[in-house]
This record gives C-alpha cells, sequence and structure tokens, in this order.
C-alpha cells in the first residue's frame, strides 16, 4: 500500500490488518476446496480397491487353471494288437496306465475333487519333479468359501492328508467345470471311460466381494491339444483310408 508524505512523495507501505484477514479467508478457501476434493478421490479409490483386488485375483486364478488345463498331459497309447476292419471306427485310445485316471471331473461332495488331472504346467520345483508332469487337484471349501488346490508328483502319490491342501482363491462362491465332447458339453468327465481326454473346458467362476456383496464372474475356455494321445514308441500303427485304397 502507497502512502503519501506531507512534501508531496510517495512512500511504500505494507497490508493493513483487514487485507491481510481477507487474503487468508480466500487462501483457506482455496485449501479447503482442494483437501476436500482429495478426501473425495482417496475414498472413491480406497472403497474402490477392495473390488479392484478381487477382480485382478479372479482373473489370474482363471489365467493359471486355463494354463494348467491346456498342458493337460494324457498319457500314451498301449501297444496292442492291430484291431479287425469292423472295429477300427470304434477303436480309442487307451489312456489309463497303472490304475491312474489322466482327468476327471464333476465333484460334487465337499469332500471331492472337483476336478483332478496330470498336467506339465505346475508349481513343483524341477529338483523334486525332473519328469515335469504332476497331478493337480481343485475342491471347494463351502465352510471358507476358499478352493483349495493339491499339487503332487505324478507317479508319486501317497496317502491324502488335509495339509496337503492349500489355499489357493478366497470368496468364492461358485465355480462350474464343463467339458467338450467334439458336440456339446458334459458336466462330468471321466478318461477311464471315455478313453480320452476332453477337447476343451469352460471355467466358470463367481467371487463374492465382503465389503458390499457384489458379484464378480469371470468365464474362460481352455482347449486342450492332447486330448487325443500320441502313439506309444513301437505301438501297431492303424492305417488309414487313404493307405487301404493305395494297398488295393
Amino acid at each position: 500500500m502507497e502512502k503519501r508524505q506531507g512534501n508531496g512523495r510517495r512512500t511504500q507501505g505494507g497490508f493493513t490488518l483487514l487485507e491481510t484477514l481477507i487474503s487468508l479467508c480466500v487462501l483457506g478457501l482455496i485449501l479447503s476446496a482442494v483437501y476436500g476434493s482429495y478426501r473425495a478421490v482417496t475414498g472413491t479409490v480406497a472403497g474402490l480397491q477392495p473390488g479392484i483386488t478381487l477382480d485382478q485375483k479372479g482373473r489370474f486364478f482363471v489365467q493359471r487353471l486355463a494354463r494348467q488345463i491346456r498342458c493337460s498331459y494324457g498319457g500314451r497309447v498301449v501297444a496292442q494288437a492291430p484291431p479287425s476292419f469292423s472295429d477300427q471306427k470304434d477303436a480309442r485310445p487307451v489312456v489309463s496306465q497303472g490304475g491312474t485316471c489322466f482327468f476327471r471331473g464333476g465333484g460334487s461332495s465337499f469332500d471331492e475333487a472337483l476336478v483332478q488331472f496330470v498336467t506339465t504346467s505346475n508349481n513343483l520345483s524341477r529338483t523334486s519333479d525332473p519328469g515335469g508332469l504332476a497331478m493337480v487337484s481343485y475342491k471347494l471349501d463351502a465352510w471358507q468359501r476358499a478352493l483349495l488346490v493339491r499339487e503332487e508328483v505324478y507317479g508319486r502319490r501317497g496317502p491324502e492328508n488335509d495339509r496337503d491342501w492349500q489355499v489357493v482363491l478366497e470368496n468364492v462362491r461358485d465355480l462350474e467345470l464343463q467339458y467338450f465332447n467334439g458336440t456339446d458339453w458334459r458336466t462330468e468327465w471321466d478318461a477311464n471311460a471315455v478313453g480320452r481326454l476332453p477337447r476343451a473346458v469352460r471355467i466358470r467362476l463367481e467371487l463374492e466381494s465382503e465389503q458390499d456383496g457384489r458379484l464378480l464372474g469371470f468365464t474362460s475356455v481352455a482347449p486342450i491339444g492332447c486330448s487325443t494321445p500320441p502313439p506309444a514308441a513301437g505301438a501297431p500303427r492303424v492305417p488309414m483310408k487313404a493307405d487301404r485304397n493305395r494297398r488295393r
């Protein structure tokens, strides 16, 4: 603020108390508005964070399960006498080896595995699993609303222990698996009975948020490239139609 002395010269003065109070009030209003916006944004992010985290966990699990199913192993065809011409259309590969079922799905009870299969995609260390094959089982714990997993080296299965089951996903409301046989989808699959692995598996996962009870759904389809096991070394080769015509 400028002041004029008696001789007519101007001197530089400071702010008055009123001007200072007005400036402080304006600054306080601006800071209050900024802080209110900051609180609103952080509160919204904090409220959405549990749902975002649950969504990420669901997507990660579905990707993991789909990868394991895509890498399912179906064994090899056991060498046997070649079928007659009339039986060739009904011939199917032998999947079971040593009483092991390479793929079984459709468990309904709490103590029964929802799905169990042999896969090359697992979390076992290579030192304990030099062959790269593992028997992976999943089951749903309705009391804990959690999904449990059990991984063991293929061919070294011991007595089942509850401590072998590990929680892999929480807040699970439902997990539904369907199996494609080439024409339609089934709710159950037994590789020993069917004679091969399914061509694809449809995964439907439903999670429930603890904060607001909101449901999150995830869907994926995992094709299986090893649906028909390759013939074992030395196994007889079934002649194709073109080969039979050529021999004639």
